[in-house]
This record gives C-alpha cells, structure tokens and sequence, in this order.
C-alpha cells in the first residue's frame, strides 16, 4: 500500500501559481501586448482597458481558489499585480516610442490608466475590508462575489491560458501543471481527513447498538442537538462537502456491487437519514464505502504519478501490508487527520520543489548543500506519513449477522470513547482560535492527566514486563490520539524506559513542587544512566521531554502569578533541552549565565520556552 501523504496533499492546495507567473518578464510581455492591442483604438480604449484589469482579477481569483486563500488573501495578490503592472509594466508601454504617435497620445493613456487603476485599487481595498476573516473556501461564495467559471475553459482567463503557453510549461513548472491539471481530484481529497473523522465518530457511537430501520428514521441533524454539536456541525460540514465531490467522481462508473439507483446519493444534508453514513453490505449503506474506494484508487493514481513515484517512495515494510477490506481501521484514522492538519504548520517555496522535482524528473545532479537545510527538514516531513492500512469492517447493525469475530467494546467504553474524541477536537479547535497560552497550557494539563492513568506501582519489577505487554498496556490505557503524542518521549529508548518516564510525571505530580525542582536532575540522570545510548547527549534530549513538560507547566502558572522571577528554573530548563551550545548561547539572552535567577524579559523567554516544546514534541 502507498501512504495516504495528506501532508503533500495540503502542500498541493497550498501551491500559488501567482508568485511564478504573474511576476515573470514573460508575463509581463504578455500583458504588454494585450494592451498594445487597444492603444490604437481610441473610441474603445477604456471599456478594453477595464475589460483586461477585469480578465487579470478573475484570473487571480480562479487561480487562488486552487490554493484555497480566504478572499482578503487572493484580493491582496490582486492589489500587488496591480502595482507591480503600474511600476513595472506601464513605463515599459510609455517609454517606447512605437506604441504612440504623439506625446499627446502618450499622456492620454497614462491619464486614462491611471484612472482605471485607482478605481481599481479603491475596489479591490474596499472588498479586502469587507470579506476578511469571512470563510470563503466555499464555491458558492466565489461564484458570487467574483463569477469565476470552471478552470476547464482556460480561454475565458488570460493568465491560465498564458501558463499554458509558456514553452515547456510541465517541465519548467512541473508541480503547477500537475496541480491545474488535477485540482479537481486534489480538492476532494483535501477533505477527505474530516470526512473519516465524522464517519468514523458515527460509526463508534452507533456500532451494535441500532437496528438498520432505526437508522433509516435518525436524521442526521438530530446529533446537532447533542453535546458539542459546534464540532459535530464543523465535521459534517466537511463530511457533506468530500461527499458532494467525490459523488461528481462515480457519477458515470458501473456499479459492481449489489445497489440500486434509488440508494445511490450525490448530496448529503442534515435531512438525510445516518443509515446511509454507517457503512454495511445492503442498501444506501454501500455508497459510504464506494465513495472511500474510490477516493483511495485516486489517490493512489496521483502518488503513482510520473511526476511524484519517484521522489516519495514507500520503504519495504509499507509496501508489505495488504488491504483485508475497504475500510480503513479506525485506530488509525485519528492519527491520520491530526498529522493532515499538522502540515499547515509548514511553509513551502514552490521553487524548492520545483528545482527538486526537475532535477528528478530529467535524472540529473543537483546540488545537494541546496537542499541539505530547509529543503531537506520539508521533505523528510513530507516523506514521513501515516501509512493507511485496513481491517475487517467492524459496523455492525444489532439486528444483522456479521461474520467478523471480533470483539465490541461495551456502550459505557464506547460512550468514553466519543468524550475523549471529541475533547481532542475541542482543543484542537481552541488552538486555532484562541489565545496561544492558554490553549498549551490546557494542551500540556490534558497530556499529564492521560499520563495519570498509568500506574505501574503493581508492577514489582519492570524488567519482568515483556515489550509485547506494555505495548498493550500503553493501548489498553491511553486512547490512540495520546499514546502517538507520547510515544516520541524517548524513540532510541525501549518500552519500559518510556512507562518509566510516565511513572516519574506520575510521582512528580503529586509532589511538592520545590522539592521537584531540587531533586529532578538528580532523579532522571540516575534514571538515564540505566538506559543510556552511547551518544550520551542525544539520550539527555530524548529522555528530557516529559521533565520539560513538567517544568513548563509548573512555569506558566508560576509566570501567571507573577513570580516566575523567583524560580531557579535556568539549569533545569537548560538539562531539558539538552547541552548544546547554540541553545546554551540562546537561552543566556534572558538568563542570567552566572546564576540559577530568571532574569530578563518574561514574555520573551516564555515564548522561546514555548518553542522549544513544540519543537520537541511535535505537538502541532
């Protein structure tokens, strides 16, 4: 199987076409001689000059809505044409004297664009005031405000057709042309993680204990009525819209499986019943396991692409697992999406890859320094995806037969299950919309309260614990979402070393606080000395992130009471982090050097402080 590389999907639909068309000498020559078109046509001049500002913004917004930019960001791209054609382009115009026979001539066009461009630029500020912080991936709204028409008719925009005429266009623009080509398959799979969390949430909650003519009677709108149903209606939202365009996807295959046309459904509403939601092998619920089918065969044909099979490549242990059936295991669908989200974190230059994927592409030499920095962290988190694999389908309606023998958790675990999901995905959602601050601490207080459910205090002797049954006791007591975030504690140390470091953030939280910050060293490097690697540096950094997850706690209560400048805090922050000296060097801006005193800016120092544990942790 090929990983589901949402990562490199987000990176897709992140791509902007503007930046490497709209500023280039070509681009420019274009424009130049669309103008030349109409200097000599005095009676039309200015509906054809209003009509070619009119073609570039429309092109502007068609192309943005590719890279899903909120309406304020593409107008911005807009405002920046705008002045880059009045400083740049222009004055090559007036400049040259073939284009006018007079100065008069000259003058009158310089008036008359002038003219046009402030209109415009007054225009295009008025429409950024009004629709920024709106939410505008949806069509509709484009539709509306700005009449954007399909990509597919590439004369109706000048820019998109002047891509196209650039010579060699997919070999010098390689992932863009890959992009416009497949935008349409791009956007319906930049859904399909919020697609797999609300199918996934219905199906736990309903497993085994609904009748399919039940099914058929719930409407989904009655779960709006439940608890969270903010983030239940922000799921569907997504769901409904993967569903709207992956159904566009089949609408023309053959149906091989055994469904009638009534059951087949291309849109999705509140009205419409769960049954068809909750996967099953009769009826409207077979469509929900088509459309996941045919979401990863496209996929897969996008990843085997020419144009990326030979740069994000599987190793052998991916290419091993085998689909038992067409579900994804639900275990790994929380995963999946919380790591799709992670990749807007990151930041791409289109040119980067550009040059890299060339380079692949005509099989030569590059250099490597080029991409040995920023280049290389990118790919590497690019290449480093959740792999999806699949399982027996564990639906199950309580009135019909399943052959699986699998085991269902009871309606209290289950019940457990759907608060903890949806207690993540209220974080998730104060990260993106709240204070910073107070969203970490309440991110860090929901790690350690998970980390107090272990208790291995029965345990006589840890040795005795087999990798294979703490990999089940981690399982067993931590949900999926909290063991992959605590499973980084210490990744070149072994499974009883990482329970041993849950069982100190266990001790430690119970104890007094001073008296942690007095012994702490002396505790995890007695502990450490035990597992240690040879590289005794790195061991220092990997078994520090639960200490830091401690500290940094206990620091930002201390710092919102006002006397973090009273703790000795420097020498155990610098141990967290591990001996290095640019971080020593870094650190000594806001400590003391000579003493244990936080001194300095306060804010400052915490922001730094937070960095270092989203670095650590790879929390976002």
């Amino acid at each position: 199987m090929k990983p589901i590389t949402f990562r490199i999907i987000r990176l897709f639909m992140n791509i902007s076409i503007l930046p490497v068309v709209i500023m280039s000498e070509k681009f420019s020559g274009y424009f130049i001689h669309l103008i030349n078109n109409c200097v000599f046509k005095p009676k039309n001049q200015k509906e054809l000059i209003a009509q070619l500002f009119s073609h570039v913004e429309n092109d502007l917004m068609i192309l943005s809505k590719l890279c899903n930019l909120p309406i304020y960001q593409a107008t911005s791209y807009y405002l920046q044409t705008l002045s880059f054609l009045k400083k740049e382009t222009i004055p090559k115009i007036l400049f040259n004297k073939d284009n006018f026979g007079s100065k008069k001539a000259r003058n009158e066009f310089e008036n008359l664009f002038n003219q046009i461009y402030d209109q415009q630029h007054d225009n295009i500020l008025k429409k950024i005031e009004e629709n920024k912080g709106k939410v505008t991936k949806d069509l509709k709204v484009f539709n509306k405000m700005f009449n954007i028409f399909d990509l597919e008719k590439p004369n109706l925009y000048p820019l998109v057709d002047f891509f196209y005429k650039i010579k060699e266009n997919q070999k010098q623009y390689p992932l863009i042309h890959f992009v416009i080509q497949n935008y349409k398959k791009l956007e319906m799979l930049n859904f399909f993680g919020e697609f797999l969390k609300f199918a996934t949430l219905l199906m736990e909650k309903f497993d085994g204990k609904i009748k399919r003519n039940q099914a058929k009677s719930i409407k989904l709108k009655d779960l709006f009525k439940e608890k969270h149903s903010k983030n239940i209606s922000k799921l569907f939202f997504n769901f409904s819209r993967f569903w709207k365009l992956a159904s566009k996807e089949i609408k023309d295959l053959q149906f091989t499986k055994n469904i009638s046309e009534e059951d087949v459904i291309f849109e999705i509403t509140k009205e419409s019943s769960i049954e068809c939601c909750l996967p099953g092998n009769q009826g409207s619920s077979l469509m929900i396991e088509i459309l996941i089918e045919h979401s990863i065969k496209i996929h897969n044909e996008l990843i085997q692409s020419d144009l990326l099979s030979g740069i994000f490549k599987t190793t052998k242990e991916n290419d091993e697992k085998k689909s038992e059936s067409k579900f994804p295991d639900s275990k790994l669908i929380f995963p999946i999406t919380r790591n799709f989200d992670e990749s807007q974190f990151i930041k791409f230059d289109i040119q980067e890859f550009e040059q890299l994927i060339s380079n692949n592409n005509n099989k030569s030499t590059f250099d490597l320094k080029f991409f040995q920095d920023e280049i290389t962290e990118k790919l590497e988190f690019l290449k480093n995806p959740f792999i999806f694999t699949f399982q027996v389908n564990k639906f199950r309606f309580c009135d019909e037969k399943i052959e699986s023998n699998t085991q269902f958790l009871e309606q209290k675990e289950w019940e457990q299950k759907d608060i903890q999901f949806l207690e993540w995905m209220k974080i998730q959602e104060e990260m993106k919309n709240k204070n910073l601050f107070e969203t970490i601490k309440k991110l860090i207080e929901f790690v350690v309260l998970s980390c107090q459910k272990i208790d291995l205090a029965k345990a006589e002797n840890l040795s005795d614990l087999t990798e294979k049954s703490i990999i089940e006791f981690v399982r067993n007591e931590l949900s999926c979402d909290n063991y992959d975030i605590l499973k980084e504690i210490s990744p070149n140390f072994s499974q009883i070393a990482k329970l041993k470091h849950l069982l100190f953030i266990n001790n430690y939280i119970q104890d007094d606080f001073e008296s942690v910050l007095e012994n702490l060293p002396k505790k995890f490097k007695s502990e450490m000395t035990q597992f240690q690697l040879n590289n005794l540096d790195k061991s220092i950094q990997n078994i520090s992130i639960p200490s830091f997850l401690i500290i940094f706690k206990d620091f930002i209560k201390r710092m919102h009471e006002n006397l973090v400048n009273t703790i000795p805090i420097r020498d155990l922050l610098l141990f967290s982090i591990g001996n290095q000296k640019p971080i020593y060097q870094e650190m000594d801006k806001f400590f003391d050097p000579s003493k244990t005193i936080l001194l300095g800016n306060t804010y400052e120092c915490y922001k730094y402080c937070l960095k270092i544990l989203i670095t650590k942790t790879n929390i976002f």
